[in-house]
């Protein structure tokens, strides 16, 4: 039994190209904390099977 052969005609045009200066881009300063039950809650250094933990990031911009 042979594979049938699918054919396609495909076109691909040029795209169109623009210059970009160069920008500085100013990276944000972050704090990452991990914290007990709700984003405002006291900051965890551990924590146990089954407690809740909130990830929480804080950056300057």
């Amino acid at each position: 039994m042979t594979e049938p052969v699918v054919e396609s005609q495909l076109d691909v045009g040029e795209m169109n190209t623009e210059s970009l200066e160069q920008a500085t881009m100013i990276k944000p300063h972050c704090n990452y904390t991990i914290r007990s039950e709700t984003l405002d809650g006291p900051m965890v250094r551990m924590a146990r099977i089954g407690e809740q933990i909130v990830h929480r990031w804080d950056c300057d911009s």
